[in-house]
């Protein structure tokens, strides 16, 4: 006996939106997220992102789209009931979506600052961080020490490049990096003996007894106009602030103030960046409702830099799929459960 094709199709999306199958694709789901938490590359080294995952989600769909299919022709107390599992459908395909096309960008910034101080290193057993404007760490270290009464220097820049060498081959001569040629330390004066007098600095007496040597730390440090990988904007960070706890001096706050670029037809806007209030550009409520701008968050920062900001660029075209279905699904719940307390 021949079936006819409308019955097929409607025994098909029967078969397909019942709970049994939804309950299935849900429990496969859970299982691969319970075990993805006990392995500790997470998640990702299950597969999250292989063709099967995006199978079995493109499944669900179909299951809750076969769901509210069923209920046709739909009736005004079956809305709480279509509205909740079309506002799953959009956070689903809002997922895939931002999964596909959407980006994240990490970007370590440099300030524009010139640095130029000096400071008394002595013979210790540990490096000197050297000090700037306001005791900020400029990130240099310096150390002091005695190889056979000989005084031997090192240093380690902000890239952790390491250097040793005798003090009397760099003695008064300035010392630059190649990857960081806008540093430059200078070993002013040395003293085997250091004292103070009241007429300044003195060395008692030529034996290595308390050695010292004044260090001066030049940085004209230009920041430039960084381009975000993927898109035509570029960002430059102009200043870099850590606001801190008056009663123990504990950040409580990173906040960065940034330029931004894009098209000629973009107008450059200079704004503020600070932890949890991200920033979009090009700015606009209907850009960020449709997923047209990109967002620009802050996201760390270097304790032995303060020059430095760390920025996370983000672009989400999954964004309109997302708020809609959160709200949709919210109004389906509400509609859903008048509808079942009239009835």
């Amino acid at each position: 006996m021949k079936i006819p094709a409308s019955n097929l199709f409607r025994a098909t999306v029967c078969a397909m939106g019942s709970a049994r199958v939804a309950v299935m694709e849900l429990l496969v789901l859970a299982l691969v997220c319970a075990a993805g938490s006990f392995r500790k590359e997470g998640v990702g080294a299950l597969g999250i992102n292989s063709s099967w995952m995006v199978g079995i989600v493109m499944l669900l769909i179909a299951t809750l789209v076969c769901a509210t299919s069923k209920r046709w022709p739909w009736r005004l107390r079956d809305a709480g009931f279509i509205a909740t599992h079309y506002g799953i459908v959009l956070l689903l395909a809002g997922g895939m979506i931002q999964r596909w096309y959407g980006s994240e960008t990490r970007l370590r910034l440099h300030t524009s600052e010139t640095i130029n101080e000096s400071q008394m290193v002595f013979a210790k057993d540990y490096p000197v961080v050297v000090q700037r404007e306001k005791g900020a760490p400029s990130g240099v270290k310096i150390g002091l020490y005695l190889v056979q009464d000989e005084p031997v220097v090192t240093m380690e820049n902000l890239s952790g490049v390491h250097k040793s060498l005798s003090l009397s081959s760099v003695i008064g001569k300035a010392f630059t990096w190649r990857d960081e040629p806008q540093m430059e330390i200078r070993f002013r004066k040395y003293w085997p003996d250091f004292s103070m007098s009241p007429t300044g600095p003195i060395s008692c007496s030529e034996k290595p007894n308390n050695p010292a040597v004044l260090v001066e730390l030049t940085s004209n440090a230009v920041s430039q106009m960084e381009a975000i990988h993927g898109t035509e904007m570029q960002v430059q960070l102009l200043r870099f602030e850590v606001n801190r706890d008056v009663a123990n001096s504990v950040p409580v706050d990173f906040r960065s103030t940034i330029r931004l670029s894009g098209s000629e037809r973009e107008t450059p806007l200079e704004t503020t960046v600070s932890m949890n209030h991200p920033v979009a550009y090009p700015p606009g409520f209907w850009r960020t409702a449709l997923g047209l701008n990109t967002r620009i968050l802050q996201v760390g920062w270097n304790p032995a830099d303060l020059r430095e900001s760390t920025l996370e660029v983000r672009r989400e075209p999954g964004w309109p799929f997302l708020w809609s279905g959160s709200v949709l699904f919210c109004c389906g719940l509400i509609g859903h459960y008048f509808c079942l307390k009239s009835s």
